[in-house]
């Protein structure tokens, strides 16, 4: 988990992956394999990760005793010249995988669907505060937002 927002909406872990190359999403094995310089090698699937950094973050929650907010996730490529593809039977792949120019908007349309207020800013603080004192903080970059 390269970076956590959380928003008294949903909270939305952002996975950054700069990687160059070609990227092919291969689902049924669940890797990614990258092609460059005419040479192929394999990745863990980070969209795999990010589901589980999905579940690992609800699970703490849940053993903090925090109310459970709606946890989101996208994978970033920000290499911009990186191409990328997926196998078939990878659906919505678009919707998890995207570049950067492309979070502003992703992030307005996670505000749309998730319009109520869930988390408090109290409990957004006390959040932050306890990832501080865990084994999360070395890992991860909190963005305290009060504007979204």
């Amino acid at each position: 988990m390269d970076t956590l927002l959380l928003t008294p909406h949903f909270f939305l872990i952002l996975e950054v992956k700069n990687i160059a190359g070609t990227l092919y999403f291969d689902q049924e094995f669940n890797q990614l394999l990258r092609t460059i310089h005419e040479k192929e090698e394999a990745f863990s699937d980070p969209v795999v990760q990010l589901n589980r950094q999905q579940c690992q973050l609800e699970i703490w929650l849940q053993k903090f005793k925090f109310p459970l907010a709606p946890v989101e996730g996208v994978v970033i490529i920000s290499n911009s010249s990186t191409v990328i593809k997926a196998s078939p039977s990878y659906k919505n792949l678009s919707s998890t995988v995207i570049r950067p120019p492309v979070l502003p908007s992703k992030i307005a349309s996670l505000q749309q669907k998730y319009s109520s207020v869930i988390m408090p800013k109290k409990n957004i603080n006390k959040i932050s505060r306890t990832f501080d004192k865990t084994r999360y903080t070395t890992h991860t970059r909190l963005l305290i937002s009060r504007k979204i």
